[in-house]
């Protein structure tokens, strides 16, 4: 029988879980693929391999993959050195990847080494300003560093609710990126028409309303501003 104090620290765990969106995903690492598995038949289908031709590029992931709020994976490697007849050799010192559920994947970031960074291998957290944050060895004095990472994601709009006062939704946002919020009343028009100003995300999930207008229908988009 379990004790209430790990009944509590199981409670706590799975609460810690949910807040992070940490949930179990069908997505695991052996060796140097990505697997997924099919729970029913417990088929395993690699997704994406790891290769080491030439000792360089991307390898050896050691992290959880998590899923970033564009509806992708993003994941870490440690890429290290290996040693050969006595002799060290650099494979790189670290990546930030993202991967879509069909195995398309994309380095984003590629740690320099001692004093930039090296071996993130403690994985990444997408925080609520919807930058990605994480710790790795290095650092400007050697010993470590906490790091963010801006992505330019695409935003992903939610359902528009409508008011009698008009219209609104939001989307996830980048932290200090820009947005254009436009419109268009008939799909089959050949141009879009900014609605309002550019809009600064101050924060992961951005909200915009529009009043009462005299057309019967408006079709909307969020575009980044690059």
């Amino acid at each position: 029988m379990k004790s209430n104090e790990s009944k509590v620290a199981e409670t706590e765990e799975e609460e810690l879980l949910k807040a992070f969106k940490l949930t179990p995903l069908s997505a695991v690492c052996l060796g140097l693929a990505w697997l997924t598995i099919s729970a029913a038949a417990q088929n395993i289908e690699p997704i994406y391999a790891f290769t080491n031709s030439g000792f360089s590029g991307p390898r050896n992931p050691r992290a959880d993959l998590i899923p970033g709020r564009d509806g992708n994976f993003y994941g870490t490697t440690a890429d290290t050195t290996f040693i050969v007849a006595g002799n060290r050799s650099s494979v790189g010192s670290g990546t930030i990847f993202r991967i879509t559920r069909a195995g398309e994947f994309t380095a984003l970031y590629s740690f320099p080494g001692r004093p930039g960074g090296v071996e993130p291998v403690a994985g990444l957290l997408q925080a609520s300003d919807g930058n990605f944050y994480g710790t790795c060895l290095g650092g400007p004095p050697g010993f470590g560093m906490v790091y963010r990472l801006s992505i330019p994601l695409a935003p992903v709009l939610q359902m528009p609710q409508k008011s009698s006062g008009g219209v609104s939704f939001k989307w996830t946002a980048v932290a200090g990126l820009n947005y254009q919020v436009q419109y268009k009343t008939n799909l089959n028009a050949p141009t879009w028409s900014d609605s309002g100003s550019t809009i600064t995300a101050t924060n992961g999930l951005m909200s915009f309303s529009d009043p009462v207008t005299p057309e019967p229908r408006r079709f909307y988009r969020v575009v980044l501003l690059q």
